[in-house]
């Protein structure tokens, strides 16, 4: 029973992770109520590991909070915004220690994947995706190889507006603009997802972390279902989020 409502739970997450290139409105505009107690479902089947102290600091007070679910492993998580900043980039914190870091919704760097992005520079896709424009960009990614070297690659990427979408907020939904980034490099390419709001915010995406890790489907929370998600890990771990 626990393993059909597991899979139920992740079909639901996957669909939303938009799983493959292509969404239907049904998949983007799955309800609200199937992601969320898919999210506790899964919490609720797994060992729940300690998080770090840094982020066991972060439960503790009232940091944004941003839900992450990686596409290869169905791994999920609670990702908290951590206090320091580097200017209009912004930097958020797994329960184990991985830190993601965003300009404008736009993956810029991670540390503790293994083959990190240390840097990259996205802003010809990030004007493009947030005017709903379709263009071409480069992207320029300095990553770590299997030797921990930084080596430097670039992206020549295709983005395009796919049109409206609706996308689960809350007990509703709201009208987004879906955009596509097909990335080309020497490597390897990828293919990014974003889901635009009227004010050319990213409410949700899909990017591409490094080869190791993969896509992970990132998406903004409410402040209310940041704080039950947290309230429902203290519990599983015996500690108080207040």
């Amino acid at each position: 029973m626990q393993r059909n409502l597991l899979a139920s739970a992740l079909a639901s997450l996957l669909a939303l992770a938009g799983c493959s290139g292509t969404l239907t409105q049904e998949e983007a505009s799955a309800p609200a109520a199937k992601v969320f107690p898919a999210v506790k479902t899964i919490m609720n089947s797994r060992k729940v590991p300690p998080p770090v102290p840094e982020y066991l600091a972060l439960m503790k007070t009232d940091a944004a909070g941003m839900f992450s679910f990686a596409q290869e492993s169905g791994a999920f998580d609670l990702l908290r915004q951590m206090p320091v900043s580097n200017g209009p980039v912004s930097n958020w914190m797994s329960r184990g220690g991985t830190i993601f870091s965003f300009r404008q919704g736009m993956l810029v760097a991670t540390r503790g994947l293994g083959d990190d992005t240390m840097e990259a520079d996205a802003s010809q896709t990030l004007a493009l995706v947030t005017a709903r424009r379709n263009g071409r960009a480069k992207r320029f990614v300095a990553h770590l190889d299997g030797n921990n070297h930084i080596v430097q690659s670039t992206f020549l990427c295709d983005v395009k507006n796919e049109g409206p979408n609706a996308l689960a907020q809350g007990t509703g939904t709201v009208q987004t603009t879906y955009m596509t980034e097909t990335c080309y490099g020497s490597d390897y390419s990828f293919l990014n997802l974003y889901w635009i709001g009227s004010q050319g915010r990213i409410l949700q995406s899909r990017q591409f972390t490094g080869t190791l890790v993969g896509l992970v489907t990132f998406r903004s929370l409410d402040q209310p279902t940041v704080q039950r998600l947290t309230d429902q890990l203290a519990a599983r771990l015996g500690t108080t989020a207040q």
